[in-house]
């Protein structure tokens, strides 16, 4: 069982279709495998169509170039690499959702253009990379065009199934779903999948701040059901270690630097349990 904190870096965001090779190396000299995540997104706004890494126009070619380097740079690292396209698909926030792609088609759209990311990179040299179908939790909205398993590429293309699974994210937010809870629901879905891939919660957090309930106690129940072989096919966790301000919702802060329960959840929980082969430094 790998458990890792997982940061999102602040600031803005760039268009950029060239391979990170300098981040990629510095992860590497650390000792860590590189996660590298393809957005293919214009912007951070969320719920829009995104105007120009368009599905359709993925789809026809008209970034095979781009996707032909990205994976000539990947291959020739010569070592591990963990990449994801298409995050929480499942979800609406995001512009390669169906909602945005022509429902049900657009689920079948989704599935050519992870096939045909995956493809070019693999023939462009980049056999070095695991490559992660990573959904959120839940449906949203819950319609039957939208359903996880509709945009799953298969084990052909990806070899880890992934999972978003959060309680409360804001501190205005009126409800916290409980890990355990919410995962015994969605596990069955994943373990379906076809393909025998490994399962892994690629993100999971809970703000502090929220009156409804306490980061504490939240992730002790997601870290004691995590380690409790109640779900064999999940090889690996990593806490959303992030914490940003929000004007309209008041501040998140995950991190676990900050909120010194969860600190001291983490410490406890991971420190010396032979069930976990790698683990964050929680201070």
């Amino acid at each position: 069982m790998m458990a890792i904190c997982s940061l999102n870096p602040p600031g803005n965001l760039a268009i950029v279709s060239e391979f990170p090779t300098a981040t990629v190396q510095w992860i590497h000299n650390h000792g860590a495998t590189p996660y590298i995540r393809l957005m293919f997104r214009s912007s951070t706004m969320q719920n829009v169509q995104e105007p120009i890494f368009k599905l359709k126009d993925i789809d026809a070619g008209e970034f095979d170039e781009d996707l032909v380097d990205w994976g000539k740079t990947a291959g020739s690292l010569g070592y591990p690499l963990i990449a994801e396209w298409g995050t929480e698909m499942n979800g609406d926030w995001f512009s390669w959702n169906a909602k945005h792609n022509g429902l049900a088609a657009g689920a079948e759209l989704f599935n050519g253009v992870y096939q045909r990311i995956v493809r070019k990179t693999r023939d462009a040299g980049a056999k070095n990379v695991t490559w992660v179908f990573h959904v959120n939790h839940r449906n949203g909205p819950d319609e039957p065009w939208n359903k996880l398993e509709s945009y799953d590429p298969g084990p052909e293309f990806t070899d880890w199934i992934g999972v978003s699974l959060y309680g409360a994210q804001r501190p205005d937010e009126a409800t916290w779903p409980v890990f355990s809870e919410r995962m015994a629901t969605v596990y069955p879905c994943l373990a379906d999948l076809e393909g025998n891939r490994p399962i892994m919660v690629c993100e999971f957090g809970f703000t502090d701040g929220n009156p409804k309930g306490k980061p504490g106690p939240w992730a002790k129940d997601a870290l004691d059901s995590l380690l409790s072989d109640r779900w064999p096919r999940i090889k690996g966790f990593s806490w959303w270690n992030e914490g940003w301000p929000d004007d309209q919702h008041g501040r998140t802060e995950m991190r676990l630097q900050r909120v010194k329960e969860l600190a001291d959840v983490f410490r406890t929980k991971l420190v010396k349990n032979d069930k976990v082969v790698d683990q964050p430094i929680v201070g």
